[in-house]
């Protein structure tokens, strides 16, 4: 570890950026390595730690649904996936949080969701947030979630076994949909 120079970490990211990695992710993989090599230095195994700037990064570019798409897409959308798509295009959940969440959560009177866990890659966690916080639910939302209720799962969102959608379950009918409604 005390080999590694300020040169060595500078090559690795311009490697990376010539493999056509995300800067995003080049500075998440650099920030990994300075973490351990602090590590190393605390238990006094290397001298220091060489400092490496952040590569700038891409400001996002969003592409918001108008309100014209939004409504083509639910229109296009069947069953769950379509009040799933609902829910989320009313509330702004991530899916994560709308697979994770269940029944309990949802407080038909005070209107309102308490979004407390997210399913990421079949793991119950934290929203992205690492904190709960409570989602005000207008009246359409309400009553759509009130119309869909049952006692099948915990999970508002569920498999024929009652089981937590995956993220991979959720892909396919979402890109159908995408495509069926022409976006």
């Amino acid at each position: 570890m005390d080999l590694i120079t300020k040169r060595d970490i500078k090559s690795y990211r311009s490697r990376k950026l010539k493999d056509g990695y995300n800067t995003k992710t080049i500075n998440n993989q650099v920030a990994v390595l300075r973490r351990m090599l602090s590590e190393a230095e605390e238990l006094g195994l290397i001298p220091y730690v060489p400092t490496v700037r952040r590569l700038p990064q891409e400001t996002a570019d969003f592409d918001f649904l108008t309100f014209e798409e939004a409504e083509q897409l639910l229109a296009a959308a069947e069953g769950q996936w379509w009040l799933m798509i609902f829910v989320a295009l009313k509330t702004g959940l991530r899916q994560g949080e709308l697979l994770g969440l269940q029944w309990r959560d949802i407080d038909f009177e005070a209107g309102r969701i308490m979004v407390s866990r997210s399913i990421h890659r079949g793991h119950i966690g934290t929203p992205k947030s690492g904190r709960a916080r409570l989602v005000p639910l207008c009246d359409d939302v309400l009553e759509a979630l009130q119309d869909h209720q049952h006692r099948r799962s915990p999970f508002v969102f569920h498999d024929e076994q009652g089981l937590p959608l995956t993220d991979n379950k959720c892909k396919s009918p979402l890109e159908q949909a995408w495509h069926k409604a022409g976006l």
